[in-house]
């Protein structure tokens, strides 16, 4: 099997770490890890350390305007268990991928026992808009 935590990183998290804050949120149940890529999107992983509860957690981005939708990626209990008497997993599926809605501010339920990367592009100016700057005379 695979290390999908590893592929997780490896594959969808960029190299240039930002910041990033859990808040008040407990940090024995949530971890959160934020990047940039070379394209300019910005990437989120939320580690969700609880066995029992799916955590719906208010999430907001500060100098950065993504796109309406993002890519998302978890891997979770729907993707891997593990069969103690058999000492080998009985579902190893690897990450699913979707799509989320996403702004400046939304909120995102994160399985419990689960990884979830969240890959927002940057938005882009509406088509037609042009900037211009003023004449100087």
């Amino acid at each position: 099997g695979r290390y999908w935590a590893q592929y997780l990183w490896a594959q969808h998290m960029g190299t240039t770490l930002v910041w990033s804050s859990l808040g008040e949120l407990s940090r024995a149940r949530l971890a959160v890890h934020a990047t940039r890529l070379a394209d300019g999107s910005l990437t989120l992983m939320v580690i969700n350390k609880d066995p029992e509860v799916d955590m719906a957690v208010p999430v907001q981005i500060a100098n950065f305007l993504p796109q309406g939708q993002a890519e998302v990626y978890t891997w979770g209990e729907q993707q891997y268990r593990w069969d103690r008497p058999a000492g080998r997993p009985v579902l190893n599926t690897g990450p699913a991928g979707g799509r989320a809605d996403v702004g400046q501010s939304f909120i995102y339920t994160f399985p419990r026992s689960s990884i979830t990367v969240i890959k927002m592009r940057l938005a882009t100016q509406p088509a037609g808009l042009i900037l211009m700057e003023p004449q100087k005379r």
